[in-house]
């Protein structure tokens, strides 16, 4: 009785480690197969920000560096398939990403409306508060 059950429960239990063992790609994990396609987003859209100068040359050069050393890691995650780890470190460090974006817009933002604001007080004659 007892050989059967350990004869039962024996593939079992490797199915179950290989489960655990199995990669993030292999796994069709949905963020995983779509991090990539973001990170090239992410890239078109810090483009779109410098071009049109919601971003300032030294922010986006910063910005692109990260950006690059980001798919730089995914393409060496990807050569050995991804753990959830690895996929989880990859979102977390997109999402860091857009953040900072997000800020250093805001940052220029608030920098040109206080050049506008600097402006409009030097055009203003002396004799007209």
């Amino acid at each position: 009785m007892l050989n059967s059950k350990l004869f039962l429960f024996a593939p079992v239990a490797l199915a179950a480690g290989a489960i655990v063992a199995t990669p993030a790609s292999a796994a069709g994990w949905g963020n995983v197969s779509n991090i990539k396609s973001e990170i090239a987003q992410f890239d078109r859209q810090l483009d779109r920000h410098q071009r049109n100068g919601a971003l300032s040359r030294n922010d986006a050069r910063d910005l692109q560096r990260k950006v690059d050393a980001l798919d730089n890691l995914f393409d060496r995650y990807k050569r050995g398939g991804f753990t959830r780890a690895e996929a989880t470190t990859l979102n977390n460090r997109l999402d860091s990403l857009q953040s900072e974006l997000a800020r250093e817009i805001r940052k220029e933002r608030r920098d040109d409306r206080q050049d506008n604001r600097d402006d409009r007080r030097d055009d203003r004659s002396p004799g007209r508060h």
